[in-house]
C-alpha cells in the first residue's frame, strides 16, 4: 500500500499543480502560456509545495511551544537539543533524525526538522504564532500586492494581461511568436507597440491619455502639469499605471487603477 502511494505521489503533485494553474487562469483572465509562478504572484497564492512547507513549519512551531495536545508535545524532547548550559549560536536547532528509506526521509517530521534548522534565529525565536507566520511568509518572499485582487470587469482582465505582458499588444504577441510584426499599426517610424507605448506615446489615444493624466495627476504629483508628468519618466509612469506604487495607500492605488480601467475602455484597443 505504501509503495503505491509513493508511486502515485508525482502524479498527484502534477494534478494539484494543474488544477491550481487552471483556477488562476480562470480568475485572472490570463492565457495558457503564462508562467505558473507569475500567476500565483498575481492572485496572491503560493505554490502547493510552499504552502505545505508553511503548514509543516507552523505545526512544528505549535509543537515546540505547546500549542497542541499533550501527546504531540511529548514528541518534542525526542529531537530537541538539551543545551541549557551552553550558549551556542544555533542552540535552537533540532536533532536530525536518521533514515534508511526515501519515503521516511521525506516524511513530515524529518522534512520539517531539516526546514526548521535552515530558518533564521529571528523566525525560530518568534514570540507568537501570528508573528511566526508573518515572518515566515516574508522570509519566503510570499508578500504580494493585494490590490491586484480587487476590482472586476473586462478592463481589469486587460489590465492584468498588460501587467503580465500577455495582452493583444503587438510587442506581447511577437514575444510568443503569435505575430510577425511587433510595431504599432498606427504610429510611423517602426514604434514598438509595448505597454509603455500604449499608455504614454501612441498618437492614436492622445485625447484619452490627456483625460487619464488629468485624473491621476492629483494622485501622483498635484504640483506639476500633465506634460511634465508624461515626460518626466515614461517607463516609471507606465509601470505605476499597471503595478501601482508602494508609496501610495491601497485606496489610492485602487483609485489609480480605476482611472486606468477608464483609459482601457475608452481606447477600445482590445476586443471583447
Amino acid at each position: 500500500m505504501s509503495s503505491t502511494i509513493i508511486a502515485l505521489a508525482p502524479i498527484l503533485q502534477t494534478l494539484n499543480m494543474y488544477m491550481q494553474r487552471r483556477a488562476c487562469i480562470i480568475s485572472t483572465g490570463a492565457i495558457r502560456v503564462t508562467k505558473h509562478v507569475t500567476l500565483l504572484k498575481e492572485v496572491v497564492l503560493e505554490i502547493l509545495k510552499t504552502r505545505r512547507q508553511i503548514y509543516r513549519l507552523t505545526y512544528l512551531y505549535k509543537i515546540k511551544n505547546h500549542l497542541v495536545p499533550d501527546y504531540l508535545c511529548n514528541v518534542y524532547p525526542l529531537f530537541h537539543h538539551n543545551t541549557e548550559n551552553y550558549n551556542l549560536r544555533r542552540h535552537a536547532n533540532l536533532i536530525p533524525i536518521r533514515s534508511r528509506t526515501v519515503a521516511y526521509y521525506n516524511s513530515f517530521l524529518l522534512a520539517t526538522i531539516r526546514d526548521w534548522n535552515s530558518l533564521s534565529a529571528e523566525l525560530i525565536t518568534a514570540t507568537s504564532l501570528a508573528s511566526f507566520k508573518r515572518l515566515l511568509k516574508k522570509n519566503l518572499n510570499l508578500c504580494s500586492k493585494k490590490i491586484y485582487s480587487r476590482g472586476h470587469g473586462y478592463e481589469k482582465k486587460i489590465h492584468i494581461r498588460l501587467r503580465l505582458g500577455l495582452s493583444a499588444l503587438n510587442d506581447h504577441l511577437y514575444k510568443y511568436n503569435l505575430t510577425l510584426n511587433r510595431f504599432c499599426d498606427f504610429c510611423p517610424g517602426n514604434r514598438i507597440e509595448s505597454t509603455e507605448h500604449y499608455f504614454i506615446h501612441c498618437a492614436r489615444y492622445t485625447n484619452y491619455r490627456i483625460t487619464l493624466l488629468l485624473r491621476i495627476k492629483n494622485l501622483l504629483c498635484p504640483d506639476i502639469n500633465i506634460a511634465m508628468l508624461r515626460d518626466l519618466c515614461p517607463i516609471y509612469l507606465s509601470k505605476i499605471l499597471i503595478e501601482g506604487s508602494d508609496d501610495l495607500s491601497d485606496d489610492t492605488n485602487l483609485e489609480l487603477f480605476e482611472c486606468v480601467f477608464g483609459f482601457i475602455e475608452s481606447s477600445n484597443r482590445f476586443s471583447r
